[in-house]
């Protein structure tokens, strides 16, 4: 947490102290928060005298950003309370009658206030979240991809016509790692046929039944450009057995990804079983160390997808998750990365990490994608606006080809 400054310092940090609470102190306090909330955090804010009321009155907030996907649900859950009830924008009164058709103030908490209709392509106010240039999307599976029961290519391709996407890349599941799943969590009714005695083991991709799909999607929507691609899974580890799918079958986008750890019988396991077992910063460096092994040795891919995957199942119970306590970890991968000149994935299923893209500028990064790693239709470029603000502040920047990848920005 910063630094404190009231009368009740001593206080406060001998609190902490005595309950072993680690914190950091900041001479900016205000700048330090700006950097958590625009990197994705939920910040806690508390000062001066405690509060005695169902309302915070500005001495306890919590504070996060309206644009990072899911922001609504997290605070939710963090507060434990139902989903219909309404989140408070903040915002100076000297800004209000930007955003506001009828700002003002108000002598109780609850009230409506309209916002102001977008003046035009250029006014990126909170009335027009659409980021100025929409990037491909470039990983979304089908129904054609064995964990996304709920998909649909055609669906997908008018959900990406209707935002107005340039293009849309299908990486659909090539995996071949049985996993043992997670004991405490119910087996879905889709996922049985592939499970016995908790080992799940995914089916072969369907090559011809895919390129089939996407002729069709290809014939009924001409305005749109649909890409082909695979997401590779722990390819370092199958040996043989990629080689027939990938010099059969050209794809436009190569992606690989990590899923899975090794487990104490020998095997794998799924990521949030590994956390099950074993410490969560200790499952997050193994895991980083995988997907080191896997740039590493195996080289016939285009774009390293979600790379801060194992950052989606951090138990809430281990303490908050902080990007930069594994910067070395992180760094090792992206130095690798950037010498092979592939390009880094900012995946929008989770909260996108500032730091990493930052860090992946600083090592040279040449480019990124962008990917809602939609399983759903409805889930096609979720999170965009956001992602694509972060990225343009990491300095990267869209280049001629809309349908190509973002490079970094030349006016920096």
């Amino acid at each position: 947490m910063p630094k404190i400054r009231t009368d009740a310092d001593g206080q406060i940090l001998d609190v902490l102290r005595a309950n072993g609470v680690p914190f950091t102190e900041s001479d900016d306090v205000a700048d330090a928060m700006a950097d958590l909330i625009v990197d994705g955090r939920v910040v806690g804010w508390f000062q001066g005298q405690a509060e005695a009321s169902p309302r915070a009155l500005a001495q306890r907030s919590i504070l996060a950003s309206p644009v990072t996907h899911p922001m609504h649900e997290r605070i939710d859950t963090i507060k434990n309370r139902e989903q219909w009830r309404p989140l408070a924008p903040n915002l100076s009164a000297s800004a209000a009658k930007d955003y506001l058709t009828n700002p003002g103030p108000s002598k109780v908490h609850a009230g409506r206030l309209r916002r102001r209709p977008s003046a035009g392509p250029e006014d990126r106010s909170v009335t027009d979240d659409r980021p100025r240039h929409w990037p491909a999307d470039s990983h979304v599976h089908s129904e054609w991809s064995w964990d996304a029961p709920y998909a649909s290519m055609e669906l997908a391709c008018r959900r990406a016509i209707d935002l107005g996407l340039p293009s849309i890349a299908f990486t659909e599941h090539l995996d071949f790692t049985a996993r043992r799943l997670d004991p405490t969590v119910e087996v879905s009714s889709w996922q049985a046929p592939f499970v016995t005695d908790g080992l799940l083991t995914p089916p072969p991709l369907d090559v011809g039944g895919y390129r089939e799909s996407l002729d069709r999607c290809r014939t009924r929507f001409p305005g749109l450009r649909i890409l082909s691609g695979v997401e590779i899974g722990e390819p370092h580890l199958q040996g043989h057995r990629l080689g027939p799918t990938i010099a059969r079958v050209p794809f436009d986008r190569v992606l690989v990804s990590m899923h899975t750890l090794p487990s104490i019988d020998g095997g794998y396991t799924t990521v949030d079983a590994a956390f099950q077992s074993t410490p969560a910063a200790q499952v997050l460096r193994v895991y980083l160390g995988e997907v080191r092994a896997m740039v590493e040795t195996f080289d016939q891919f285009d774009v390293l997808a979600h790379l801060d995957y194992a950052a989606r199942y951090w138990p809430a119970d281990a303490g908050p998750y902080i990007v930069e306590e594994f910067q070395e970890e992180y760094c090792a991968v992206l130095t690798i990365l950037s010498a092979q000149g592939k390009a880094l994935e900012v995946n929008t299923c989770g909260p996108v990490s500032l730091s990493l893209l930052r860090w992946w500028y600083q090592l040279g990064g040449e480019s990124i994608t962008f990917a809602s790693d939609a399983h759903r239709p409805e889930q096609v470029a979720r999170g965009f606006p956001a992602a694509v603000a972060l990225a343009e502040a990491a300095g990267f920047a869209p280049g001629a080809d809309p349908h190509g990848v973002w490079g970094r920005d030349s006016a920096r």
